[in-house]
């Protein structure tokens, strides 16, 4: 951004740029009261996309530019040469540039995806637009609900859970019959006690390791991020709830060295 005294020409004043003009320093030396705007002006474009960039002006106008992004400047005013140094430099500070036709060409930002056209006028070689190109991005498709392998509980489960409280006094030394997991995802849910229809208590491993009730219809409904449902392991060996409370935390304890 280029200040000059309000009495002094700049040179841009008489180039035929759609939307060109002055931000007022006073203004901003009013708002912010700040010596450094005060009887200054700075000269900026207000395209027919709806694109605003400030200016920074040099003596002369082959060496005024637009300020694109937050590194890159492109000229006023282009001609052959214009366009493939822009393209050599742009390219050199690490930003995508294609040429389209002879007189527009797409910059990109590839770190943040930005992009724009820059159109310039093909008689004159005044800069006459930038335009954002907004790029239409698919959302991914909802993933498709995979049927359920095997029931999440069989008679002979339901039959040998102990009943809600009813090991209460065990403590961590309770023993855990059942271990349902979801093969897309890292949660885990050991059930030790059931009320016979739908509620579970027991230990969880998800976000945190903590223990408390769940429910069987919500492992019935949920689905993980590939769409895939919560399943019974068939291979899992019966053990305490102490016992998984310590793998679990040693597990965790492994993945933060």
């Amino acid at each position: 951004m280029t200040w000059v005294e309000k009495n002094r020409p700049t040179s841009v004043d008489e180039t035929p740029i759609p939307g060109l003009f002055l931000v007022d320093g006073d203004m901003l030396y009013a708002l912010r009261d700040d010596d450094r705007f005060r009887a200054q002006k700075c000269p900026a474009v207000a395209f027919p996309s709806g694109v605003v960039r400030v200016l920074n002006t040099g003596d002369i106008l082959d060496t005024t530019t637009v300020q694109l992004f937050e590194e890159l400047d492109v000229p006023v005013k282009a001609d052959e040469r214009h366009f493939q140094e822009l393209i050599e430099g742009v390219l050199d500070l690490g930003y995508g540039a294609t040429r389209v036709g002879e007189w527009e060409v797409e910059l990109e930002d590839t770190i943040s995806g930005e992009r724009f056209r820059v159109v310039y006028d093909e008689i004159t070689g005044y800069i006459q637009d930038v335009v954002p190109i907004v790029v239409q991005i698919r959302p991914p498709e909802r993933p498709r609900s995979i049927p359920r392998p095997m029931p999440l509980l069989t008679d002979e489960i339901r039959a040998n859970l102990p009943k809600l409280y009813e090991t209460e006094e065990q403590g961590l030394s309770a023993p855990v019959q059942v271990k349902f997991f979801t093969p897309d995802s890292g949660w885990t849910w050991y059930a030790s006690e059931f009320d016979g229809e739908d509620i579970f208590f027991g230990l969880v491993s998800g976000l945190e390791l903590e223990f408390g009730y769940f429910s069987l219809s919500e492992l019935e409904a949920v689905r993980g991020p590939l769409g895939l449902p919560i399943e019974r392991d068939l291979y899992f060996t019966p053990t305490t709830l102490g016992e998984l409370k310590e793998r679990h935390e040693q597990e965790r304890s492994n993945r933060q060295e």
